[in-house]
């Protein structure tokens, strides 16, 4: 039967114990990391093991010995987890776990020499193939006298030697504690040593062996560069100093340059983030370390760090667009600017579609940044500018987009029409009903389409004029049908009155196209859906004029194809 530690009964919790021992974790963990980046003669290292030996004193004096209880990624004291971290990589619970260790205590008379080391044994990288190189061997062997270990195979071989506590009375326990007491070694009650318990080597099969090695070897895997970037990222949260903050903001910076020459965009999109995370949440009060990292933001978006952006973009046929939106969304509204001459350099659509999902959280309450570039003379530029804004949306986007219906080129005018379709305005309508006297027919129609959809009386007028125009007749039969479409669309009784006299009108036009009129108002009348449009029709497919008759009928069936093979005949 395997013996287990006896819990130990727990007392009542004092709250300052406990938050003394969380803090003080805390900083062990980021004074651990800080030693592994430098090494022992850097002003940085040295500052974070006096400010840990600090609170490490302060502890001691004021609540004993830390006792931690292990357990598989946290830290108790008294039975509350004042230390946990997800995940196994520089997790030292989770080493302590593993290696057998059940609790770690810290006792009074700790030196700093002693942490120094116990920090350089946990910090260390561990050799899956060395046999003694688990937590328990290392700390045996620096021998630290206020640094002591309890391990789980520490009391099975002394538990068949108790007595069956069941049967002892209490004279009989007296007997046993002055035994205990009189038979203690004077080493014992020197002070506080190490523990020296007898290693106990467990018996593992070949392919536990293995299945060992090949987790410790993953585990070992580390990512220097990201252990690199989250040691500065704690720096940052904790340094009060603000020519230190300042000199930490310059490495990261320099990492985001260099990232970006060597085209790790990700990399260079994780110091930006981080950086943009302490400054919508400042660890720091004081105004002059977030105006640091403000400037740090405010430089990320500048015209020359965006030229070596636009040499790694360009270079790839894909992008981490996911690394990318990262990257620009760091950005202060002062890039929009820059990003808009981005746009320009960047050859492939997609990155500059991604650029611009970017740019729309950039410009969310600065859209007057975006207006003043909507002149720019690349059509392309201006094209997606008003995808942007678009997306932004609000009554600034559509004054500002109005403008753009006249603008030379027909695909900056469609880019329009399609934005002002996704918004909810008033406004839009007279945009569109502007857009029909646009000398490209495709435009025309598109705007056509966007007034349909809305159905809105408004258009009768308009429309009808349209209709009744000399050169209305001379026109495309697709871009007629759509005229019909949208008058129809609007489901009023005027526009009902319009269709029914082009449908009549199909019994005696006889000259040119006129019979396409008919067939169009057909068609509207069935998309109308009204009992009245019906009527209309059932009546029309009744009419001794052919091709009346014809058009009802096909609108009824909804024989669209043969409605359109019709036209194209005539």
């Amino acid at each position: 039967m395997e013996a287990r530690l006896p819990e130990e009964p727990e007392n009542d919790v004092d709250p300052q114990k406990l938050k003394a021992a969380r803090e003080l974790l805390l900083q062990f963990v980021k004074t651990a990391k800080t030693v592994r980046l430098y090494l022992a003669n850097n002003p940085m290292r040295q500052k974070f093991l006096a400010d840990l030996f600090e609170r490490f004193e302060l502890y001691l004096r004021a609540h004993g010995a830390l006792r931690l209880k292990a357990r598989q990624q946290a830290f108790a004291v008294d039975g509350e987890v004042v230390y946990e971290q997800e995940g196994r990589q520089d997790n030292l619970a989770f080493r302590c776990y593993v290696d057998g260790i059940t609790e770690l205590t810290f006792h009074e008379g700790l030196e700093q020499a002693e942490l120094v080391e116990f920090l350089e044994v946990v910090g260390s990288d561990q050799d899956p193939n060395a046999l003694d190189d688990d937590l328990v061997s290392l700390l045996w062997k620096r021998d630290l006298p206020h640094i002591s270990t309890v391990v789980v195979d520490d009391l099975p071989e002394q538990a068949d030697f108790l007595p069956d506590q069941a049967e002892l009375k209490a004279p009989d326990l007296e007997v046993m504690v002055q035994q205990e007491v009189t038979n203690l070694p004077p080493s014992a009650l020197a002070g506080p040593r190490r523990l020296d318990y007898p290693m106990v080597i467990f018996k593992l099969t070949e392919e536990e062996i293995q299945q060992l090695k090949q987790q410790i070897a993953k585990e070992q895997q580390r990512d220097a560069v990201a252990q690199l970037l989250d040691i500065l990222s704690v720096m940052l949260e904790i340094e009060l100093d603000e020519v230190s903050f300042g000199e930490i903001l310059g490495i990261m910076e320099k990492l985001v340059e260099l990232f970006l020459e060597r085209g790790d965009l990700p990399r260079a999109a994780s110091c930006a983030s981080t950086v943009r995370r302490l400054y919508d949440h400042p660890p720091q009060q004081a105004e002059a370390f977030r105006t640091r990292l403000h400037e740090f933001l405010v430089r990320l978006g500048t015209p020359e760090r965006l030229e070596t952006l636009t040499v790694v973009l360009n270079k790839e046929k894909t992008v981490d667009a996911p690394a990318l939106t990262e990257f620009i969304q760091a950005m202060t509204p002062q890039a929009l600017g820059p990003l808009t001459d981005l746009l320009g350099t960047v050859i492939i659509m997609k990155t500059r579609k991604v650029i611009c999902d970017a740019m729309v959280t950039l410009g969310q309450d600065h859209v007057e940044l975006l207006a003043g570039r909507l002149k720019d003379d690349r059509w392309f530029v201006v094209r997606n500018l008003i995808y942007v804004m678009g997306r932004i949306g609000g009554p600034k986007v559509i004054s500002y987009l109005a403008p753009l219906v006249r603008h030379p080129e027909q695909r900056v005018r469609k880019e329009v029409i399609k934005t002002l379709d996704g918004m909810d305005s008033e406004k839009i309508i007279d945009v569109l009903l502007d857009c029909l006297r646009d000398q490209e027919s495709s435009v025309r129609m598109m705007a056509m389409r966007a007034l349909a959809r809305r159905r809105t009386p408004r258009v009768i007028e308009p429309l009808t004029a349209v209709i009744e125009e000399r050169q209305f007749a001379a026109k495309d039969v697709s871009e007629k049908l759509e005229v019909f479409l949208a008058l129809g669309a609007s489901g009023r009784p005027e526009a009902l009155a319009v269709l029914k006299r082009y449908l009549k009108g199909g019994s005696w036009w006889r000259r040119g196209g006129q019979e396409q009129l008919c067939w169009c108002a057909a068609y509207a009348l069935k998309q109308m859906g009204t009992e009245e449009a019906i009527a209309l029709l059932e009546e029309g497919s009744q009419h001794a004029s052919r091709v009346l008759q014809e058009a009802c009928l096909a609108a009824l069936r909804g024989t669209a194809r043969e409605l359109m093979v019709r036209q194209a005949r005539l």
